[in-house]
């Protein structure tokens, strides 16, 4: 998979993972369920312009996103941190 670059690309991520996770009954999905509704929140105040800077905030959201997703990525491909 590519690196998400906007909120709507990790929410896309998200699905594919949780998905994968209802098919596999693993419950590796679970957080990315749980972060998929949390980041689908801020992408709604942001879309209402309910932030300071709510360009920055998307870019910081997407930032710590591709921590996790890379995390999970290297997990299900047995790749070392």
């Amino acid at each position: 998979m590519q690196r998400p670059t906007t909120i709507p690309e990790v929410l896309d991520q998200l699905d594919i993972i949780i998905e994968q996770s209802i098919a596999n009954n693993d419950r590796i999905g679970l957080f990315a369920f749980i972060y998929r509704r949390t980041t689908a929140e801020i992408l709604k105040e942001i879309q209402l312009q309910n932030f300071e800077d709510n360009t920055r905030l998307e870019k910081l959201d997407v930032a710590f996103a591709n921590l996790y997703l890379d995390a999970y990525n290297n997990y299900i491909h047995n790749k070392p941190l």
